[in-house]
């Protein structure tokens, strides 16, 4: 056992307690939207993801040199850093995530917790004692962090919702213990914004980018 586990996991009881109310709540259209959120935060749809954002970045900036704005030089340089940044992210993020859950091996709710029931999409895998942290949750920070430079400021607290509706969702659905998820958002918060820096100071000093 970790020292110190039923300080900074357990929290005395609060972890289980807070899972417990966000988890008794259900319903059709809920459980529904909850699944949504879940499925939009998988990280296997990240190939589809990258795909997909590539296209529009070509379109947006085709779009801008037809219309003769200005400026698409500083854009262009703008998505490839948001690529280089989605690209080198996964990476870390997948690296982090796979190793602390087979690190800490903690129990998923429904294995820890006898009232928890199995969700569906879950019946008959085998990561059953990798709850800790959330993976949904570090992709959706992943993403949100990787876009910030193209997202419209009006919609920076739509990336923030995001991030929360995802961590609310894998708690919802039995999945995560509330601190799973925090943790997720903890950690890889700092870690995604150091590569960032890092990432971008040296697309400047190479390759004279300024993303």
């Amino acid at each position: 056992m970790i020292p110190g586990k039923e300080v900074w996991y357990d929290w005395g009881g609060l972890n289980v307690w807070l899972f417990t109310l966000i988890n008794a709540v259900h319903g059709d259209f809920y459980d529904q939207a909850m699944l949504v959120l879940t499925r939009a935060a998988d990280y296997h749809n990240f190939p589809y993801y990258f795909t997909g954002l590539f296209c529009l970045a070509t379109v947006l900036l085709i779009i801008r040199s037809a219309r003769k704005q200005g400026g698409t030089g500083a854009h262009a340089t703008i998505w490839f850093g948001v690529f280089a940044m989605l690209a080198a992210g996964f990476g870390l993020t997948t690296v982090v995530v796979k190793t602390s859950k087979a690190h800490f091996a903690y129990p998923r709710p429904y294995i820890a917790l006898e009232h928890v029931r199995v969700p569906d999409y879950q019946a008959g895998k085998t990561d059953d004692h990798h709850s800790f942290p959330s993976g949904h949750t570090a992709f959706a920070t992943l993403m949100v962090i990787s876009l910030w430079p193209v997202i419209p400021g009006e919609l920076g607290f739509a990336g923030i919702l995001f991030i929360a509706g995802v961590a609310w969702s894998r708690v919802a659905l039995g999945m995560h213990f509330p601190a799973d998820v925090l943790a997720s958002i903890i950690v890889m918060t700092p870690l995604l914004l150091i590569l960032r820096a890092i990432l971008y100071s040296l697309l400047l000093r190479i390759f004279g980018m300024r993303c």
